[in-house]
């Protein structure tokens, strides 16, 4: 099963819909569990980008 996620630049960051929020990987432990910062949780303020999550859903059947 595929995942919904954002890029910018090397920073990847998962789509965690059940709390409606990005994760990015801790450098620490290598887990996907690090809250990524304001100005990406942000851009789920921005109608484009949820309307680009719903349309990836869509497509890996989430």
């Amino acid at each position: 099963k595929g995942q919904v996620h954002y890029q910018s630049g090397k920073n990847k960051y998962i789509y965690v819909s059940k709390s409606n929020q990005f994760l990015g990987k801790d450098p620490k432990t290598g887990k996907w569990d690090a809250k990524a910062p304001r100005s990406v949780q942000d851009l789920l303020k921005n109608r484009d980008v949820q309307n680009a999550i719903k349309k990836g859903q869509t497509y890996i059947g989430s």
